[in-house]
């Protein structure tokens, strides 16, 4: 039988200071190490094997997919990196702390922008765009795939471009227990998980 197995990355350091984190490239704590290690030893004691993985283009999630196939003593297997897994961009909310955002827009508009389906929080300006464009990550994308700002919808799309463009399939990733053929690892953000699963990552 088929399974989806989806892994968010560990904790951040922005994850600790409660701080919208979107495209920022912020690095897991040493709390975000371990989880990252447990993780992988979880997988491997319940008998699950990858053949290929998925992550982003942020060292977040790169690292916690390290950590996992180190555990898993799957160092060797091939990853996929695509900025279209990325976490959601949070537009210029990026780098703000979560509380004192809803202490100045209120706590329901702050939830609006977090969880809707089609809200975008407020966007980056055309300046900062162009400044995110610099970096060596994302120098080959066209000027108007870098965004501004993203909802939950917007990932939606990005997900189902990039399964089309790496899996040619209509999921990210496909895991089956040992020795039963081909398998999938797919690590990303939480936001990017949350859309895949319809709403119910937690």
């Amino acid at each position: 039988m088929k399974q989806l197995i989806l892994v968010r990355h560990g904790q951040s350091a922005w994850n600790l200071e409660n701080r919208f984190t979107g495209w920022a490239d912020i690095d897991l704590t040493p709390t975000g190490v371990e989880q990252s290690q447990q993780a992988g030893q979880l997988l491997k004691a319940a008998g699950y094997d990858f053949d290929i993985a998925y992550t982003s283009v942020l060292k977040r999630a790169i690292r916690t997919l390290w950590n996992i196939q180190d555990a898993m003593d799957l160092m060797w297997v091939p990853v996929v990196h695509s900025w279209r897994l990325n976490e959601r961009h949070y537009g210029a909310l990026t780098g703000l702390n979560k509380a004192e955002t809803a202490a100045k827009f209120g706590d329901e508009q702050v939830h609006n922008w977090r969880r809707s389906y089609a809200i975008a929080p407020p966007p980056l300006s055309p300046e900062q765009r162009s400044e995110l464009a610099k970096d060596p990550r994302y120098t080959k994308l066209k000027h108007e795939d870098i965004p501004l700002g993203e909802c939950l919808k917007d990932t939606v799309s990005l997900g189902n471009k990039a399964t089309h463009i790496h899996m040619g399939c209509g999921c990210l990733g496909i895991a089956r227990m040992k020795n039963q053929g081909n398998t999938h690892c797919l690590k990303s953000a939480p936001s990017n998980l949350r859309t895949i699963l319809g709403g119910r990552w937690r």
